[in-house]
């Protein structure tokens, strides 16, 4: 073990309190969870501590009670350290805790700012310029809210399409709390936000742009000299879109990195406090479409889901089977449970996903409260595929379901209860071509910096 090694382990903290959790499931195994996480959970995961106070934090060391939040270490392992002014006393210290802003000073030698930093401050100011829409364009505003707080972003817009628009520059790595505290203070303010990076598309794995893209359905923009040329061109305003687009199914829908120069009318600016994103299909959406275009995979979603509804548990599986050939995955013998809770766990995710009865039942279609705790989340056996059901349920935006009492307390002691199967994590492809609704949270990428 080198010493890097030696001292992370010594400052990992082993087991935490969720305190978002019921009663009785809070105390987790902190490696065992994030671990379980996909590419985009671990991003919101890291966001939500990056976020936490010490009077009000949800997340805590299970020693000391002290807040923790899980670094970037160069992407060497995910582990939970203390927040700054933890108590020495605790089993689990070291030296940490540090600024993240000092952080980052270390890590660039005390420079801010570098000249190509500079050069697409002004590049951007000039692609700005030409909008019809842009009034008052200020590089390093200095802004400050009622609450006392206050940011300079590198470019400052005073009126875009009714409120004030702030860009920052992100050209190398930052500590996620420096993010997270830039994303907050223009939400407070009400104030549309985009983050902006270069051409070099490589540096995109990198941790520090996963947890601003990977909290953005896969989208950050840049601007560059070609983006430059088209706006002085058309006299109005582009940008590139860097995003994740999925691959043909038979690649198994493997994600890469795609970038086109559009102009500003095509992006979703959202509401003041929101990152603008693309006005196209979502990254899910674009699954579906994946799925929809190739005539086998239409074919055997529509044969699949008959079989979940007429109860046919062996035709169910050897359809499954056949996708995992074509697209990769599970086998369906290597779902949780046995071959009975496989077909009934995924006829209830596919009646939730298509808003048609996929699941051999008596209970009512318009009854899905209890479809889907009956079927789904009150047998032990079944808890695996409850992350599922939560991906669904929160992309078709299923707040009737996710706000009831008796589906979100079920929901939650199940998701606790299989964080080592992490099968949301591990099902693979094969469920994707079947149900696309959670695609996106579900990806996992290599090769991080």
């Amino acid at each position: 073990m080198s010493l890097v090694e030696s001292k992370l382990e010594r400052l990992t903290v082993k087991s935490v309190l969720d305190r978002r959790r019921p009663s009785g499931l809070q105390l987790v195994d902190a490696e065992l969870w994030l671990n379980s996480l996909s590419e985009v959970g671990y991003s919101e995961l890291r966001a939500s501590t990056a976020q936490q106070n010490n009077e009000a934090s949800k997340i805590v060391c299970a020693e000391c009670e002290w807040p923790v939040y899980s670094p970037d270490v160069g992407g060497r392992r995910r582990f939970f350290q203390h927040r700054k002014g933890f108590p020495r006393t605790c089993f689990y210290s070291g030296d940490e805790g540090r600024d993240p802003r000092q952080i980052d000073a270390e890590k660039f030698g005390g420079i801010q700012e570098g000249p190509r930093h500079k050069e697409l401050k002004d590049l951007l100011c000039e692609i700005l310029s030409f909008s019809k829409t842009a009034e008052g364009i200020i590089q390093e505003r200095h802004i400050s809210l009622d609450d006392g707080t206050f940011a300079r972003p590198d470019v400052y817009v005073e009126n875009w399409l009714g409120t004030p628009l702030a860009f920052d520059i992100q050209l190398s790595t930052t500590q996620i709390p420096n993010i997270i505290r830039r994303e907050a203070f223009y939400k407070r303010g009400g104030i549309r936000y985009m983050w902006i990076t270069d051409v070099e598309q490589t540096q995109l794995l990198r941790r520090a742009f996963r947890d601003i893209y990977m909290r953005n359905d896969g989208q950050i923009f840049g601007v560059d000299e070609e983006v430059l040329q088209e706006a002085r061109k058309n006299r109005a305003s582009f940008f590139r879109i860097f995003r994740l687009i999925p691959g043909e199914p038979q690649k198994g829908f493997q994600p890469e990195f795609r970038n086109k120069i559009i102009p500003a009318d095509k992006i979703d600016w959202g509401k003041p406090g929101s990152l603008p994103r693309s006005k196209n299909r979502s990254y899910d959406k674009l699954v579906e479409w994946r799925g929809d275009e190739n005539e086998t995979i239409k074919k055997m979603r529509s044969s699949f889901f008959s079989a979940l509804a007429e109860g046919n548990g062996q035709e169910a599986g050897a359809l499954w089977n056949k996708t995992q050939s074509y697209v990769g995955g599970m086998l369906w013998e290597q779902l949780p449970g046995d071959s009975w809770d496989a077909e009934k766990s995924l006829g209830v995710l596919a009646t939730v996903s298509t808003g048609k009865l996929c699941v051999n039942t008596r209970i009512g279609k318009d009854n899905e409260a209890s479809i889907v705790n009956s079927i789904l989340l009150e047998p032990k056996s079944r808890w695996p595929f409850a992350e599922l059901l939560k991906q669904v349920l929160q992309s078709k935006r299923r707040s009737d379901l996710l706000e009831r009492q008796s589906v979100s307390e079920k929901l939650e002691r199940a998701i606790a209860g299989t964080m080592d199967i992490a099968l949301a994590k591990n099902i693979g492809p094969v469920y994707d071509a079947f149900i696309p609704q959670g695609a996106f949270c579900r990806l996992m990428l290599s090769n991080v910096e």
